[in-house]
């Protein structure tokens, strides 16, 4: 699933937003075969693997497996912990 912070709704979709839509569609094989090996190294221990995801400079957000939500682009990775020591830490 793809998600896009609501700024990026209101004022319709940026160019860049397409863009990186596309470029990380290239991740979306390796995230499930990722997410299916995790399932069944999980499964011994009767405990379901954790989501995959990845979050975009922009606020694109890519999750796999698909999660419903009850309102549309309320979420925002650019605001969660784990983007801002990503984006922030030593490189």
């Amino acid at each position: 699933a793809v998600r896009i912070p609501s700024a990026h709704l209101a004022r319709g979709l940026d160019p860049e937003i397409i863009e990186t839509a596309c470029y990380t569609l290239l991740a979306d094989d390796y995230m499930r075969t990722k997410y299916e090996n995790d399932e069944i190294f999980w499964d011994s221990y009767n405990v379901h693997p954790s989501l995959t995801y990845f979050g975009a400079h922009n606020g694109l957000f890519r999750i796999l497996p698909a999660l419903g939500q009850v309102e549309c682009g309320n979420y925002d990775p650019r605001k969660r912990p784990w983007f801002v020591a990503a984006s922030s830490g030593p490189k």
